[in-house]
């Protein structure tokens, strides 16, 4: 489950009978949704130069205000920003120290 937390490239897992208990699966089920709503969220607003960080950090902030677990995937993916997308995003929501999103008020170490 530990492998979920960094691993944000994951977007389909075919589990066929394995027997994985049900609070795990949902778990991995939730982490694979981030992944691809992340992953559309970043596409659609790529390709808005100059601009696009803006609109994805607005969008971001709505989607973690609405679910704590999708904030700890969403802190937990832009500390580690892949592009310059991301850096100007994590510019936008993280709070000076960088321990917390400013929107939130609260560390997701």
């Amino acid at each position: 489950m530990s492998a979920l937390e960094a691993n944000f490239s994951l977007l389909s897992l075919s589990l066929g009978e394995n027997g994985i208990p049900p609070v795990h699966l949902r778990v991995i089920q939730r982490a694979i949704s981030f992944n691809n709503q992340y992953r559309s969220l970043k596409q659609r607003n790529d390709k808005f130069e100059g601009f696009g960080h803006n609109l994805m950090a607005e969008s971001l902030k709505t989607w973690a205000k609405a679910d704590m677990f999708i904030a700890q995937r969403l802190f937990l993916r832009l500390r580690q920003p892949r592009d310059i997308l991301e850096v100007e995003v994590a510019k936008l929501l993280f709070a000076e120290d960088g321990h917390a999103f400013s929107f939130l008020g609260v560390g997701h170490t």
